[in-house]
């Protein structure tokens, strides 16, 4: 969850205390998820605005965590290359964060090589059929089926 903490993305992403919180984008409508680590478990908070949406959330919230990898056949093949097995033995079952999508992958690389991974603005208020806001997570990514909305100040035409 240090990952996510280090680089979130704001107005889209926040944390208090040990939980992170976050906008999400749905096929029929908008949401915001909370993670929170607890003893042995993740407990995820969702609010959504339309219910359809529920198990797509919860298949979001399970890849952004990377909770459908098979930690113990990953450290046993990782622990066969010499130069890889004290690090597996440090910290066994160690998983590689993920996203809610791909392009949220693809975004989170492009905007961390042009800010650092220190987090920026990024995306676009809710409308007001979306789920109630909570403070701070005010916008959603951009929709990536809406190219016409994207500026073109600056590039060839």
């Amino acid at each position: 969850m240090g990952f996510l903490r280090s680089r979130r993305v704001t107005g889209i992403e926040e944390w208090d205390a040990d939980t992170y919180k976050r906008a999400l984008r749905l096929p029929h409508g908008t949401g915001t998820m909370a993670l929170a680590v607890r003893d042995g478990y993740v407990e995820c908070t969702l609010r959504l605005a339309d219910l359809r949406d529920l198990s797509t959330a919860v298949w979001r919230a399970r890849r952004l965590l990377d909770l459908d990898a098979d930690p113990a056949a990953i450290d046993a093949a990782l622990a066969t290359d010499p130069a890889l097995e004290p690090l597996v033995l440090k910290r066994p079952g160690i998983r590689v964060p993920g996203a809610v999508d791909g392009l949220e992958i693809a975004v989170r690389a492009v905007v961390g090589q042009q800010i650092g991974g220190g987090g920026g603005a990024y995306g676009s208020r809710p409308d007001r059929r979306g789920a109630r806001r909570a403070a701070g997570r005010t916008r959603r990514r951009p929709d990536p089926r809406l190219p016409h909305r994207a500026s073109t100040r600056g590039s060839a035409r």
